[in-house]
């Protein structure tokens, strides 16, 4: 194509074969034909011949696939697309600025080698894009039981290690009530309960078998457990047991995790009535967020019981509602988001920077929303900002979305809610003390199967939730529990294009907001596990519990038989 266009635009008489170009072939790269019958470069002047500096802005342009396309091409080219520049460069355009989390982030990303930010630039798009994919496919599946006999436990009234021989073994209810992934530890420690029986597996990236590292056995069984939020927090969990009636008392136990040693150690303990202290909603740091009242334990240092000022409890004079109950609460900066059924609230936080705040400044009322439709579940999904500083604002610079799964008239479905940035004009206001934009109606909305429930959502924005549905495996038709991903994306400009950090800055100084984030659902299921009429029929399926961790691309999901299934997307 490139010779029959010289040979129509060059006037000249046609020169013999001798005279022509030796350089010149049908299929030379790089070669453009000036209107002279000439070329523009030198010859023999092509891509490899650039300098390396030059190499490496084009390359700072590359998607990451093509980048190492390149590096197969020659040896220099492989050396080059493993200097450190390269991959530090990628992860910051195509990792951080698109809003994916960091897989094993550390606090300081120029600490890091060229392979170890090549490796998680690697992962988090590998995971991003199958997660998104027509048809995502789990990459790897490891699968354990985790009624595992052992003499590596700790009974209540016992000494710590080791379990007395005169206290028989205590038979074991097989069914997996809880399953969480223990926060900033890349997916790598997984924290099941089972009745009575709280224990720590770790579960390598690289497909290797899962195996215990701790457990805590229980004299009588275990209610509820929460992992802390904070990882850098010597207590990593709590829970809850005790009298079931509302006036008895329950206690809160704090536990430690100690790996070198291979146990759970107690950090602290706390009695209170179980109306204020059951169920768990929230644990970061040094504090419990408890009750249907809510309430506030400090466990660290000197225990104390705080409630925690909100509009709802003290207009109900501090009695639990049973038309609007608390569905989650969600910790943003120093701001806490409360969730119930019929209502949207944000409050201060009890204790931020490492200060508890005793004596909470009651918000505004335009800090509570009421909502219309009930909800029976619900989710907050908060983006990682834009930078890779370990500062963290006091509230976020990018939308929150609340996900709520609602019924109404029959009608099941999932309702998205969006809370803007408060722009900076309105900010600067001294008598407005609420840090976002309450949504005046529902961003989004899908309609789901009545069976649709196990809401949950990730730190990056990535989630799920569980269906019944018809399979097609080959030629039969089958039943099955369906795990249906979405992905809650970025807002996008007024250019349809995703806003940058000064797109954002520029809108929240003029105090306007022209993009919403993007929830949009996966068009077939992540995952699907044949499920049985009668687990349909009564409503009770074979999976009880489920977690997600989005960051290297987890789902953990345990079953009433005491196994445990842990799902590779990356």
């Amino acid at each position: 194509m490139t010779r029959t266009y010289s040979l129509c635009c060059t006037f000249q008489p046609k020169r013999r074969k001798s005279q022509q170009d030796p350089h010149a072939g049908p299929l030379s790269p790089l070669r453009l034909p000036s209107l002279t019958g000439g070329y523009d470069l030198a010859p023999g002047a092509s891509f490899a011949t650039l300098p390396d500096d030059i190499i490496l802005l084009i390359i700072n342009f590359l998607y990451v696939k093509d980048i190492l396309g390149l590096r197969q091409t020659s040896r220099r080219f492989q050396s080059l697309t493993k200097l450190r520049w390269v991959w530090h460069s990628a992860l910051k355009r195509h990792v951080v600025d698109q809003g994916l989390p960091v897989p094993a982030a550390a606090s300081d990303l120029q600490s890091l080698s060229a392979e170890h930010l090549e490796s998680r630039v690697i992962h988090a798009l590998r995971f991003h894009e199958n997660w998104n994919a027509a048809q995502p496919k789990v990459q790897r599946s490891i699968k354990f039981d985790t009624d595992v006999p052992s003499c590596e436990t700790e009974l209540e009234g016992e000494g710590e290690g080791g379990c007395a021989e005169d206290v028989p073994r205590m038979p074991r209810t097989l069914q997996v009530k809880q399953v969480l992934f223990l926060p900033g530890r890349n997916g790598d420690f997984v924290l099941t309960l089972t009745e009575r029986t709280i224990a720590c597996w770790e579960v390598p990236l690289d497909g290797s078998d899962a195996y215990r590292i701790a457990v805590w056995e229980n004299a009588v069984p275990i209610d509820q457990m929460v992992v802390n939020e904070d990882p850098t927090h010597e207590a990593v969990l709590a829970f809850t047991v005790g009298s079931k009636a509302a006036n008895g008392i329950a206690e809160v136990t704090m536990l430690k995790l100690d790996k070198f040693h291979g146990c759970f150690t107690v950090h602290s303990r706390a009695r209170i009535r179980r109306e204020l202290s059951a169920p768990l909603w929230l644990m970061r740091g040094d504090y419990l967020i408890a009750g249907e009242v809510l309430m506030v334990l400090f466990f660290a240092g000197p225990v104390q019981f705080v409630p925690l000022l909100n509009i709802h409890d003290i207009s109900n004079h501090g009695v639990a509602d049973l038309d609007n109950r608390v569905l989650t609460v969600k910790a943003i900066g120093r701001f806490l988001v409360i969730l119930r059924e019929r209502a949207i609230e944000v409050v201060y936080a009890p204790s931020w920077d490492g200060r508890r705040i005793l004596n909470n400044a009651l918000m505004e009322p335009g800090a509570y929303a009421q909502i219309d439709t009930f909800a029976f579940e619900a989710a907050v999904v908060v983006h990682r900002a834009r930078s890779t500083t370990p500062e963290q604002p006091d509230w976020p610079a990018e939308t929150v979305s609340i996900l709520r799964r609602c019924r109404d008239d029959g009608v099941h479905t999932i309702e998205q809610f969006d809370l803007l940035p408060m722009p900076a004009v309105l900010k600067a206001q001294a008598q407005l003390k609420r840090p976002c934009v309450f949504p005046s109606e529902h961003t989004w909305i899908q309609h789901v199967a009545p069976s649709c429930g196990s809401l949950r959502a990730g730190a990056g924005g990535k989630g799920f939730w569980m269906q019944t549905e018809n399979v097609t495996s080959r030629h039969s038709i089958y039943p099955a529990r369906s795990l249906i991903g979405f992905d809650v994306q970025r807002g996008s400009g007024r250019d349809g294009h995703p806003e940058s950090k000064d797109d954002t800055e520029r809108q929240s100084r003029a105090g306007k907001h022209w993009g919403r984030n993007e929830l949009r659902v996966s068009q077939n299921p992540v995952h699907s596990r044949r499920c049985a009429m009668g687990e349909i029929v009564e409503g009770k399926y074979a999976i009880t519990s489920s977690d997600l961790e989005d960051s290297v691309g987890r789902i953990a999901l345990g079953d009433r038989h005491g196994w445990v299934e842990i799902l590779d997307f990356a």
